[in-house]
Order: structure tokens, then C-alpha cells, then sequence
């Protein structure tokens, strides 16, 4: 220290004291910020849920709307409209199974000429390591 005191007061505070202080506004500081962000949690949920209501909601009303025009084309079909839909239904079907048995002879195809040609690999593999032994045999 330089310079004379005049007085009992001490200059400084002690060390403790200012730690406390600065623990205590850490804490404030920390509690806030927890707070914040249970707030900002808390509006996050809310919004979430208004936005799964709405999706509900939707959802329900398509439904519905679904079920209407359902039960509006039953109401007004003839046996020969339903008979028709029926046989485009059953077109749309049997179009559905060959394509997709086109699409497994396809596959079963490719994975043939696969195996043909690792098998041709497998060969020539096979016949070098045989030439390669008749060689070493013949120069020994």
C-alpha cells in the first residue's frame, strides 16, 4: 500500500466477501437462465401440441371428407358403375402382379449373369493357377 490511512475503515474487502458476491450472481444469473429455459420449453411444448391439433384436425376432416364422397358414389352407383369399377380395379391388380413379377424375373436374371460371371472369374482363377503350377513343375 502507498499512502497513509486515515481511518479504521479497511480499503478493500476481504476476499470472501467479494466471492460471495460474485458466487451469488452467478447463481442469480444461472437461476434466470434455468428459468428462460423452462419457459422457452414450455412454449416449444405448446406449440408443438397446437401443431399436432391442427395436423389432427386436418387428418379428421380429410377423413371424413373421404368417407362422404364414399358413402355420395355408393349411394348413386348403379350395379353396372360398380361391376365397371370393379373390373378397372381388378385391370389395375393384375397390371400391379405383372409388373412386379417383370421386375423378379428381371433380378433373377441379373443375379444369374452374376453368378455366371464369378463362376468365369472362379475358372480362369482356377485354369492360371494350374498353368502356373505345370510351369513351376516343368522348371523344376
Amino acid at each position: 500500500m502507498t499512502g497513509v490511512q486515515t481511518c479504521a475503515l479497511p480499503i478493500c474487502f476481504p476476499v470472501t466477501i467479494s466471492q460471495r458476491i460474485i458466487d451469488e450472481r452467478k447463481e442469480a444469473a444461472a437461476a434466470k437462465k434455468k428459468e428462460a429455459d423452462e419457459k422457452r420449453a414450455a412454449q416449444l411444448k405448446e406449440k408443438a401440441e397446437a401443431r399436432q391439433k391442427v395436423l389432427d384436425e386436418k387428418k379428421a376432416k380429410t377423413e371424413n371428407t373421404q368417407k362422404e364422397k364414399k358413402e355420395i358414389i355408393d349411394k348413386s352407383s348403379t350395379t353396372a358403375q360398380k361391376e365397371e369399377r370393379q373390373r378397372i380395379l381388378d385391370e389395375k391388380k393384375e397390371a400391379a402382379v405383372a409388373k412386379k413379377k417383370e421386375a423378379e424375373e428381371k433380378r433373377a436374371a441379373q443375379l444369374k449373369e452374376k453368378a455366371e460371371a464369378r463362376q468365369k472369374l472362379l475358372d480362369e482363377q482356377k485354369a492360371k493357377r494350374e498353368a502356373l503350377k505345370t510351369k513351376t513343375i516343368e522348371n523344376k
